[in-house]
This record gives C-alpha cells, sequence and structure tokens, in this order.
C-alpha cells in the first residue's frame, strides 16, 4: 500500500504517461468521458488502472494528444483512508528535493475544508514549463469506500527565451484565484469504479 501512495504522490505531469496504441480507453471512475472546465470540453484521452485500487485518467482539448499538449485536466484516485493534506506534503517533499537544482520551481498551498490545493510551477531545466493545481480531496466510491482523488489542471508551454517567461507567469497571475475556483467547482462527489 505504501508503495502505490508514493506513486500517487509522486506523480509529475511533466513526465506524462504514452498511451499504447493498442489500450482501449476507459472512465474507470465513472465520472463521464468529458469534463468542462474554462468554458471549454476536455475529453478522456488516457486512463489507466495500474494497480489494484489505483486509478488514472488524462483528459484533453481536441487537437492535442498526451504527449503534446498546452492544457490538460487530470483525475487520479487511490482506494484508501488517506489525508489530502499528507497527499500535498508528500507532493512539496519532492517538489523541494527538485528545487535544489532547479530554483525556479515554486509553489503554494492553500487549506479548505476537507481538501488542499497545491498551486506550483515545475520546469525541466530547459524549455518546458508547466503550471499545475492540484486539489486534493477524500471522496467515496458507490459502496462508500473512500479513495482519496486527485483532480488537477496542467497547463504546459515551451519557452525559449526570457521573453517568453513573462507572458507565462503573467497568465498565472491572471488566472490563479479563477481556476482555483473552477477546479473546486469539477463536482467529483461520488466516484462509481469499473473494472
Amino acid at each position: 500500500m505504501i508503495k502505490l501512495i508514493i506513486a500517487f504522490l509522486a506523480f509529475t505531469v511533466l513526465t506524462s504517461f504514452k498511451a499504447d496504441e493498442t489500450d482501449s480507453v476507459k472512465d474507470y471512475l465513472g465520472i463521464g468521458e468529458s469534463l468542462s472546465f474554462n468554458e471549454k470540453i476536455f475529453t478522456l484521452a488516457w486512463s489507466s488502472n495500474p494497480t489494484s485500487g489505483y486509478y488514472k485518467q488524462e483528459y484533453l482539448l481536441d487537437s492535442a494528444t498526451v504527449e503534446n499538449y498546452n492544457e490538460m485536466i487530470l483525475v487520479e484516485a487511490i482506494k484508501g483512508d488517506i489525508s489530502p493534506k499528507l497527499a500535498a506534503q508528500s507532493k512539496i517533499a519532492e517538489l523541494k528535493e527538485l528545487k535544489k537544482n532547479n530554483p525556479v520551481i515554486n509553489w503554494n498551498l492553500y487549506e479548505r475544508k476537507n481538501e488542499v490545493i497545491l498551486d506550483f510551477v515545475i520546469t525541466d531545466n530547459a524549455t518546458k514549463y508547466e503550471w499545475n493545481l492540484y486539489r486534493y480531496s477524500t471522496v467515496k466510491d458507490s459502496t462508500k469506500q473512500k479513495y482519496l482523488v486527485l483532480q488537477a489542471y496542467s497547463y504546459k508551454d515551451i519557452l525559449f527565451t526570457n521573453e517568453d517567461l513573462k507572458p507565462f507567469f503573467n497568465r498565472i497571475l491572471e488566472n490563479r484565484d479563477a481556476f482555483m475556483r473552477k477546479l473546486g467547482k469539477l463536482d467529483l462527489s461520488e466516484i462509481k469504479i469499473s473494472k
């Protein structure tokens, strides 16, 4: 179980998984083939059930692929009574390690009733930059089993010069509060696990 938790908590969007072309995409969590966020429709593009009790789903805009996207909605769920705060703290520990060699990496933590939102910027130390909002909460499935659920928004861009950085960080400043509210409105009050 500990290994499963670490796998869940350590996920970094910069290393997004590549879907096998023979794999079929399945809505394991029963949350729909599409999700609406910021007046855009994101469609389920990739999903996985890597181990028992652990599910991952990635939603993209129509023209995007898992390997090449600008915006993504990610939903992960792991069975168990796991604290959202513990999940966020584990992610922050990962970010602290990365920041030792990459000063651009930064984060903010927001605690709300029964959930935690982690707002962070990460980069590959070259040209890939990401802004991520991670919302951790506890949700019950249709059989009342508890799951730690991660709902995330990721914005990725390729930046080559210092002039490119300003619009990227301005986007974060202009949208942070509104996007956190919108992420909080994604209604996953119950999941319906399908194997």
